[in-house]
């Protein structure tokens, strides 16, 4: 019979990079219809047209971005005539910073971030593109985060009338974005959509199986757990059940325990369940200073700063969220001292 302890300095976790975000797994399940469909968006680069347009919906975590990862992946190994950008438009939100982006993949450097404009950002990239005789596909994730999205689509997809260059465009984004393209915009885009559903409880129940089976040590989680698990993720996402299994790991070790039980389950559970409370507290205090005044984003994260220290990364997504739900506004103005800033204010309908 076993000993259920853990001795000093073993661990439960055989591969821990598994339960990172990044991770791209090895077997990747339920999403071959979309894989196939994306492939399909690549295949006429392969035969010296262009490529095709598409729109990628789906809810968090259902898949998206580690389709376009994969694709993109499998794609580079067929074909050196290609180059495959992936943008995250909650990080790369403006038109400068996402051509930059593509400067940095197609040209191997980034450019200045001063002293240098959009349109020599533009010109040098796409010069390069044409004298290589190469295709661009850029795939714009979290794309209602992006300031001037109509801009940065119309750019990529009528550089053909200044450079004998062929590109294509992915937009991704949830069932509740608003990709909001005038008619300019949508009449070169013209693409198709591809749909990733919700994945059912089941399906969640294999994906964390093959997910405990590839980053922990045999029998560390057994299958009533792990329906557990899968039964509250599919109430979340897909990235929550990750996180909620590997803190459930670690709930285990700390006991020294060999085995996840469901009382370490619960207790993860319950710890990220206070970690939403502080969130929904983070968004009362945000909207209690903007009752009291507008704020530019610098001076409104020096004000959260003093009771909450949190990263300017975490700001940002605090914001994000909150815009996204509708309560607060933000709109780009010319800053005091040159250069550009975020105005930050209730909707009109709170006040």
């Amino acid at each position: 019979m076993g000993i259920d302890v853990l001795w000093h300095g073993q661990t439960l976790f055989k591969q821990p990079e598994a339960f990172d975000h990044a991770y791209l797994p090895e077997s990747f399940e339920y999403r071959g219809g979309q894989l196939q469909a994306l492939a399909e968006c690549i295949k006429p680069c392969f035969q010296g047209l262009r490529p095709g347009n598409c729109k990628i919906i789906g809810e968090t975590a259902t898949g998206k971005t580690t389709s376009i990862k994969m694709v993109f992946h499998e794609a580079e190994q067929e074909s050196k005539d290609v180059y495959f950008v992936h943008v995250n438009g909650s990080i790369f939100s403006h038109p400068f910073a996402i051509f930059s982006r593509i400067h940095k993949e197609v040209l191997g450097y980034e450019p200045p971030s001063s002293g240098v404009s959009l349109k020599d950002i533009y010109e040098k990239t796409f010069t390069h593109l044409e004298k290589k005789k190469k295709t661009l596909i850029v795939a714009l994730d979290d794309a209602v985060y992006i300031a001037d999205l109509n801009k940065v689509v119309y750019d990529l997809l009528r550089v053909y009338e200044l450079f004998s260059v062929k590109t294509g465009v992915w937009i991704v984004g949830t069932p509740k974005d608003t990709f909001a393209l005038d008619e300019k915009s949508a009449s070169v885009f013209a693409g198709q959509h591809i749909v990733f559903p919700k994945y059912t409880e089941d399906e969640l129940f294999s994906i964390l199986k093959k997910r405990a089976e590839y980053g922990l040590y045999k029998g560390v989680v057994a299958d009533d757990v792990l329906r557990r698990i899968a039964g509250i993720t599919f109430q979340k996402d897909l990235r929550f059940g990750i996180g909620l299994l590997k803190l459930g790991v670690l709930e285990a070790e700390n006991k020294e325990k060999k085995k996840v039980g469901l009382e370490e389950a619960e207790r993860a559970l319950a710890k990220f369940s206070s970690s939403d409370k502080g969130e929904k507290m983070m968004e009362k205090e945000l909207l209690y200073l903007l009752e009291k005044k507008n704020f530019n984003s610098g001076s409104l994260f020096a004000e959260m700063n003093k009771k909450h220290k949190m990263a300017y990364s975490s700001f940002y997504r605090l914001i994000e969220e909150m815009k996204k739900k509708k309560l607060i506004e933000v709109e780009e103005k010319q800053g005091d001292e040159g250069g550009r800033t975020r105005e930050i204010r209730l909707k009109e309908f709170l006040r």
